[in-house]
């Protein structure tokens, strides 16, 4: 994640290149967090999926922002701190999410 990380911070010239680059990191950090959510260590997943969520916010990727949020959920309910849903909860990004079938 580091690295990810550094090379980002190194910078692009190209906008589409750097929104890229932060996808990229975003599944990362959601790829390792569920590593991290399987074998059992819930505070260091918590923290993969907040990162990933705060990149998927930076660069506007909804995708990313839903996968985050889903793992997160299931974080909780293994963690044993389910929440009751709520209507009025939507992401903070303020957009709903349509599901597509990528392919």
């Amino acid at each position: 994640m580091r690295a990810a990380y550094a090379l980002l911070d190194a910078g692009t010239t190209r906008r589409r290149t750097a929104d890229r680059l932060y996808a990229g990191a975003g599944e990362l950090a959601i790829s390792v967090g569920w590593l991290a959510h399987d074998s059992g260590r819930y505070d260091d997943a918590r923290s993969h999926y907040a990162e990933a969520l705060a990149t998927a916010r930076m660069t506007g990727d909804p995708g990313v922002e839903a996968h985050a949020f889903c793992n997160t959920a299931f974080l909780a309910r293994d963690a044993g701190r389910p929440r009751r849903p709520s209507g009025r909860r939507r992401p903070p990004s303020g957009r709903r999410v349509r599901w597509a079938p990528r392919g």
